[in-house]
């Protein structure tokens, strides 16, 4: 299929909802619901990232990096300056002339850990927390960082979000948002439901 936008992707799905026989709706309410449709796609797709290259293919356009977080303290990073981030994919940073991967744990975890000699925070053993999208670094106290990569899934609200996915999805995304405006038919608190729902980040 052809890469569409918005307009196109509403076009396409008037299309389906017509051979359905569905009842009319609007284009703002089209909007809506390919807005969920697409959040749908990411979020399911998100979930199988790391151990599906298909879902890696379906995403890999809004895959992208930042080296320039805010720094509350050497050893903390606000992801919260980033106006597009939505799913966090890894944190790498440089140490000396090392490169280090940072594995994100729960603040549960870390407390639980922290006293044991064998899986302690170290130098090779470098773990990240993160709450109130801030990621902590716990390594030794020896080294500073130099500098650090973070992978993550971006979305912007002001932009055409089904064009920024790469082609092949396109017709995937619209099914899902045909499917989902089908459903409103049935159970008319869908549309308040999914209108509240699409005020959510992804």
């Amino acid at each position: 299929m052809a890469n569409l936008t918005t307009a196109t992707a509403i076009t396409l799905a008037r299309l389906l909802l017509d051979k359905a026989e569905s009842p009319y709706y609007t284009d703002a309410e089209i909007t809506l619901f390919l807005e969920l449709g697409i959040k749908e796609f990411i979020n399911e797709n998100y979930k199988k990232f790391e151990i599906n290259q298909a879902t890696r293919d379906n995403l890999r356009t809004i895959v992208k990096t930042s080296t320039t977080l805010t720094q509350a303290t050497p050893d903390q990073f606000d992801i919260s300056s980033l106006s597009d981030y939505r799913h966090f994919l890894s944190f790498e940073i440089v140490v000396g002339n090392r490169v280090e991967y940072v594995k994100i744990i729960q603040l549960d975890d870390y407390l639980a850990i922290k006293k044991d000699p064998f899986n302690k925070p170290s130098e090779s053993n470098v773990i990240g927390v993160m709450e109130d999208n801030k990621i902590k670094v716990y390594k030794d106290n020896v080294n500073t960082i130099n500098s650090h990569v973070l992978t993550y899934l971006s979305w912007n609200e002001s932009s055409d979000n089904i064009a920024s996915l790469p082609d092949h999805t396109h017709e995937d995304i619209v099914n899902i948002t045909v499917r989902k405006l089908m459903g409103s038919v049935k159970d008319e608190s869908y549309k308040s439901q999914a209108a509240e729902e699409l005020k959510n980040k992804i």
